[in-house]
């Protein structure tokens, strides 16, 4: 609005304009990385600008004749020879074009957005100014990129590249597809007797003396169309409008790319005597035609194959006609016995068969492999399929059945039910697989079956079980050998069994290279299929002081389901869950409601220095009431707080410090549920840490850092007792 002769700005609005407009950058910056030809590196792409500057004076947006180009200058030569080279990517089509009207239209809307927005922070408005891509009010990073990345490729793949995986990826593609310009490139580096009379190399005549206007210092004018070429190649493989193609958007959707004829090749280089000729390259098509040839000439004949595949499928055959005959004459049972035992011995050397085949692919086949080996894999899933022709429902139904009737053993109590529909619905989902899930349970139901259960119905599939804090983990353990259900808890030490379905693992080292591998080689023997992330909340809130929270999308390292569990995820914050975790599209949110009628409150001012008193008052009123298995939590928010009120009372104080280990910790937990001590006291960390059934009194002694921590900490009183529980606010 215009007030007093001067514009006024809806602030709220100009931010959601850049962070829409941040999108779109995003999108840019994606397709820059991904369709320029080889990745530029992630760190140099994302601070790229678009004007000279004082401290920057080459720019690194650029139009060479008819394409618009990204100068890349870093190399990895560039500190031992103290020089940048310039190297041109050229954008496809469609990202030149919408860059173009970017930097002419929006951009300049956006500057002034910003320094409507950040009055008091003039950097922000620079970074609109000069640099071609620009986040909000900061520049992206790469660990942006590969966010950016993942979510991209997730919903397509199932797989999150980042930079890393895709660098590795586009240059075994561009190594199969012969986008290479090897040949050009050696032009520059060979030196011949005109170079060497004129006292300098080759490389250097062609970098200064006799170009054109056009050219770019540090690297040959000729060389320069093949890096052009380069770019078109990759884009023309990816089928998008190559770069300088002018043409409408209608156009270009409607016809398969094309591109206007390349730049005449430079000149090959003249023969010496002492030095052998460039070797071309052969044509995509010659290398691609010369490898059919090769492998069609190892194949063995159709009748051999028919004969390998009859030999190994008559025994199947046989046996299903028995069984058939048998079922529908009424045999004896002992027959019926002895075929099912067949069948599991079947079923075990197929399982053996199926080790031994991903044991064979990782160590590579040798050329004394017989090729028709790989039907055995295709014969049983065939039976697999056949197997599952049923219809969905009752196959689903019957295994929500069996996972309630596991449920019924583990709790002892052959008349349990679901405590909720929402969690039958999430058992379900959980058990089908087909997508992610963000499951929102109250405290006390159930939520811990989503993980436990799946790994016992489903023994030839792991679950792996991904814990954010040290109390889950003690927690967990706990309840685990209580049901007697095996599991196993990762550590670098040793690798990952796939004789144990239920893996826990420390939400730290699942972020670590090392977790990676032992789960990618997990994966070989035993399918992963699914991860399970408990407290789901807990990264978007400590990702400022966790480091490794800020790359908690990298957990889904292979194919497999994610499912997050949470207490206390608000509805409005589901569209950054997903994003943190990179959740596919097709996400199921199943939510319930959290409100804990059962709890009383009960609030009182208390002045500073008789805080610590009071707490021991109210313990000692309450702990008269209580019964043998009943106890107390009290939560402090400074380790000074706790250690005085643990001076005071004589209860334990669990923290995470640097001065308490681990045994410490896990001592104090132990003397807690045994009722050595009927009190324990705790930092906010043990909030979310923490299913004791029978917690009666839950205090915060001062004020919580954040309402997150409050409803954590009063979620775990009367935690599926039932007999209600009292909070206290001092």
């Amino acid at each position: 609005m215009v007030r007093q002769g001067g514009i006024v700005w809806n602030v709220g609005a100009l931010q959601a304009w850049l962070k829409k407009y941040a999108e779109l950058q995003s999108l840019l910056l994606l397709r820059a990385q991904m369709l320029s030809g080889a990745p530029s590196r992630g760190t140099e792409l994302t601070a790229m600008t678009y004007r000279n500057t004082q401290t920057r004076p080459t720019r690194n947006l650029v139009v060479l004749g008819k394409h618009v180009s990204l100068l890349c200058q870093y190399l990895k030569t560039t500190a031992l020879t103290g020089k940048d080279k310039l190297i041109p990517h050229a954008l496809d089509a469609i990202t030149s074009d919408i860059l173009v009207q970017d930097l002419a239209l929006a951009r300049p809307f956006a500057e002034i957005a910003a320094k409507a927005c950040f009055p008091d922070r003039p950097e922000v408005v620079d970074l609109y100014r000069n640099h071609v891509f620009v986040n909000f009010d900061r520049l992206f990073d790469s660990k942006d990129l590969s966010l950016i990345m993942s979510r991209h490729s997730l919903p397509i793949m199932h797989f999150g590249l980042t930079i890393n995986s895709w660098r590795h990826i586009q240059t075994a593609w561009k190594r199969k597809l012969g986008c290479a310009v090897e040949d050009v490139i050696e032009m520059d580096r060979e030196d011949n007797v005109e170079a060497l009379q004129a006292g300098h190399s080759r490389s250097t005549e062609n970098r200064v003396y006799g170009i054109s206007v056009e050219a770019l210092a540090g690297a040959a004018e000729d060389v320069l169309p093949a890096y052009l070429n380069a770019s078109m190649e990759w884009q023309r493989h990816c089928q998008v409008p190559v770069s300088g193609q002018w043409a409408s958007y209608k156009t270009a959707r409607a016809h398969p790319p094309s591109s206007p004829p390349p730049p005449a090749a430079p000149p090959a280089p003249e023969p010496r005597e002492n030095k052998q000729p460039v070797a071309y390259s052969m044509p995509a098509e010659a290398v691609q035609k010369a490898m059919v040839d090769a492998v069609v000439a190892k194949l063995p004949s159709t009748d051999e194959i028919a004969t390998k595949v009859m030999d190994k499928l008559m025994p199947a055959l046989k046996g299903m006609l028995q069984d058939m005959f048998q079922s529908t004459t009424g045999g004896p049972s002992e027959r019926t016995d002895k075929g099912k035992g067949k069948e599991r011995e079947r079923e075990k050397e197929q399982e053996q068969g199926q080790s031994t085949s991903h044991g064979r692919a990782q160590s590579g086949i040798s050329d004394r492999s017989p090729i028709w080996d790989h039907s055995d894999v295709e014969l049983e899933q065939t039976d697999i399929h056949v197997q599952s022709a049923e219809p969905s429902t009752s196959g689903q139904s019957a295994t929500l059945d069996q996972a309630l009737q596991m449920m019924q053993g583990l709790l002892k109590n052959p008349s349990a039910s679901w405590k909720s529909k929402e969690q039958h619905a999430c058992m379900a989902t959980v058990l089908k697989g087909e997508t992610d899930l963000v499951a929102v349970l109250g405290t006390g139901a159930g939520k811990s079956m989503l993980a436990i259960i799946p790994s016992m119905v489903q023994p030839k599939e792991a679950t792996v079980l991904v814990l954010p804090l040290n109390s889950l983990m003690l927690d967990y353990q706990r309840r685990l050998e209580e049901f007697r259900v095996p599991y196993q808890v990762y550590g670098t030490d040793k690798p990952l069994s796939s004789s144990t379905n239920l893996i826990l693992v420390t939400a730290d080292k699942a972020l670590t290279p090392q977790w990676r591998s032992a789960l990618a080689m997990l994966n070989q023997s035993k399918k992963v299929a699914r991860l399970i992330f408990d407290e789901a909340h807990i990264p978007l809130m400590s990702k400022d002081y966790r480091m490794a929270f800020q790359s908690i999308h990298q957990l889904r390292s292979i194919p497999m389901q994610l499912v997050l569990l949470s207490a206390t995820l608000p509805s409005w914050c589901m569209e950054e869950v997903k994003t943190t975790f990179q959740l596919v599209q097709q996400t199921e949110v199943i939510r319930q409601s959290t409100d804990r009628p059962e709890l009383g409150y009960h609030l009182e001012r208390v002045p500073v220095h008789s805080m610590a008193r009071r707490v021991a008052e109210v313990l000692e009123e309450e702990g008269s009431l209580w019964e043998e298995r009943d106890r107390a939590l009290v939560f402090v928010t400074s380790i000074a707080a706790g250690q005085h009120l643990s001076h005071m009372t004589a209860y334990p104080f669990y923290n995470g410090d640097k001065g308490t280990s681990d045994e410490d910790r896990r001592w104090m937990y132990q003397q807690w549920i045994k009722g050595f001590s009927k009190v324990l006291i705790a930092t906010t960390a043990f909030s979310a840490g923490n299913d004791y059934p029978h917690v009666r009194t839950v205090i915060h002694m001062d004020r919580p850092f954040d309402m997150v921590d409050y409803i954590q900490g009063q979620g775990r009183a009367d935690h599926g007792a039932g007999r209600g529980g009292q909070m206290g606010d001092l």
